[in-house]
């Protein structure tokens, strides 16, 4: 008995739509728009039937179509890629696919542009501060000098007008990039400058879930004000129940 074929039809629909059918008065990108959405549709198919080798070619193809920085369509098409790659790793436990390595990761400045957009755009987040801000100025009133782990630059601005005694203020900020802490450093030392604030920066390198509470510098005695904003679930996604106990 003669074997059947099981090969995926993708290129032949996919040639028959991008080079041999073109709708009059459809343009080079509008083809390229059509082929994306075929590969993505045939990726989902493969996908789900497990067909691993044939997706991973689809997603080789695909890489050259999406990117994060292209058009409203290829910045769609980058996250459908990456969310039917981890899809691979939880149908193929044998190893991580090639394909997860094909979606372009944020460098450290795109990731603060990214953050900083999304302060911006969203008000919530920006109430969340400065009601945290208010705060720790009601608590700390009158006390100092101020420790503060994870603080902002308004923090230094509203702590000005409400002291007259301009206490001294140390704000520890903790982040995985270390990149990242030398421009907050250096962005808050300018401004306690400008407002003649007596402030110390210590930067810890480091997650929240590995942070060692040993190693920062609290001093006793002194006011402590802790702020963690959309960072605090991290931990309770921890297994180690010592590493919890000890935050």
């Amino acid at each position: 008995m003669q074997g059947v074929s099981r090969q995926p039809k993708l290129w032949t629909q996919v040639d028959s739509t991008s080079r041999g059918v073109r709708v009059q008065g459809m343009n080079w990108d509008d083809d390229e728009r059509i082929r994306l959405i075929n590969l993505l549709n045939e990726c989902v198919k493969l996908t789900e039937l497990g067909n691993f080798n044939a997706a991973d070619v689809a997603f080789y193809h695909l890489s050259h179509l999406a990117s994060p920085d292209g058009d409203s369509m290829q910045r769609v098409a980058t996250c459908f890629i990456e969310a039917l790659a981890y899809c691979q790793v939880a149908k193929n436990l044998r190893g991580v696919p090639k394909v997860l390595h094909l979606v372009k990761t944020l460098s450290t400045p795109e990731q603060q542009l990214v953050k900083k957009l999304f302060f911006d755009f969203y008000p919530f987040i920006k109430i969340a501060h400065t009601i945290t801000n208010q705060t720790i100025i009601e608590a700390c009133k009158g006390k100092q000098p101020l420790m503060s782990l994870i603080s902002w630059t308004n923090l230094i601005k509203c702590l000005k007008p409400s002291t007259p005694t301009c206490p001294k203020i140390t704000i520890t900020a903790i982040h995985e990039k270390k990149e990242v802490l030398e421009k907050m450093g250096l962005h808050l030392g300018v401004e306690a400058q400008r407002l003649l604030f007596p402030f110390q920066f210590n930067p810890v390198v480091s997650s929240l879930e590995n942070l060692d509470p040993e190693t920062l510098p609290i001093k006793k005695g002194e006011p402590l004000a802790i702020s963690s904003v959309l960072q605090l679930h991290s931990l309770l996604a921890s297994d180690d129940d010592d590493e919890m106990a000890k935050m």
